[in-house]
């Protein structure tokens, strides 16, 4: 008779391996189509799923007409420096320079009070 928790533990394993190749490779591909390094990309996508989360809450409102970008009616969130940095676990100053070189390259913006936000641009 097979020990249940050992089948559970290998379809554990199958599952925790497939989740990794699949998040490994939408990495590539990301780090690929934005042009950057892996790290400047885990910034950007960090910042990004910030910038979001206001408007993504509207997708979970029963009476909201959104879009599966959320409803473009709600600004974007500007994220603190310092927070990303904590969130991505990356020290501020590589956090900083990243997101320098990303807003020369249009990809990010930086608020008049110092908060950084995505350019929608940076998607085209």
């Amino acid at each position: 008779m097979t020990d249940p928790a050992l089948v559970s533990q290998r379809e554990f394993e199958s599952v925790n391996f497939a989740m990794a190749r699949f998040h490994i490779h939408h990495m590539r591909r990301i780090a690929s189509f934005l042009k950057m390094d892996f790290e400047s990309a885990y910034i950007w996508g960090t910042l990004a799923i910030l910038n979001l989360v206001a408007r993504m809450s509207s997708l979970f409102a029963l009476d909201a007409c959104a879009t599966d970008t959320g409803d473009p009616s709600v600004p974007l969130t500007p994220v603190r420096l310092t927070d990303l940095a904590m969130i991505c676990g990356i020290p501020i100053e590589t956090v900083r320079r990243k997101l320098k070189k990303m807003q020369q390259r249009s990809k990010v913006e930086q608020a008049h009070d110092g908060m950084w936000y995505i350019v929608n641009q940076s998607f085209e």
